[in-house]
């Protein structure tokens, strides 16, 4: 079979295909970590724009009800709140998600969000 055949295949072309199947594979495990981490920016934008009218117990229950429904990991220091004397809200939110990739390759990945009631989103 000669190369210049149409239809016909090269080991060139496998290469460039299992490079793509690899790019895309580690897109498709990337991608749902960091859509969580752009829900709970927009939920702390949501939970801090009634700051003054709910209380932190409130907030911070909110919060831990949509981490999760996220299935992001909480524990008792992953959730912060704190409010200063002139009444600012500020949220500290850490966690670290862990993806695998298969074949023994798993990497963490950590998250922080820390925003406060009178900074807006555009930071």
């Amino acid at each position: 079979m000669a190369l210049d055949e149409r239809g016909g295949s090269t080991s060139s072309s496998l290469i460039y295909l299992l490079i793509a199947t690899i790019i895309i594979y580690g897109v498709v495990k990337l991608v749902p970590p960091y859509m969580d981490y752009y829900a709970m920016e927009d939920e702390i934008s949501q939970q801090l724009s009634l700051a003054q009218i709910n209380t932190q117990d409130v907030i911070y229950n909110d919060l831990k009800l949509k981490m999760d429904e996220l299935d992001i990991p909480v524990e008792s220091d992953t959730i912060t709140l704190s409010r200063d004397h002139k009444g600012t809200l500020t949220v500290d939110i850490y966690w670290t998600t862990t993806v695998d990739f298969g074949y023994g390759f798993v990497r963490d990945f950590p998250f922080e969000i820390s925003v406060s009631s009178g900074e807006t989103e555009e930071e």
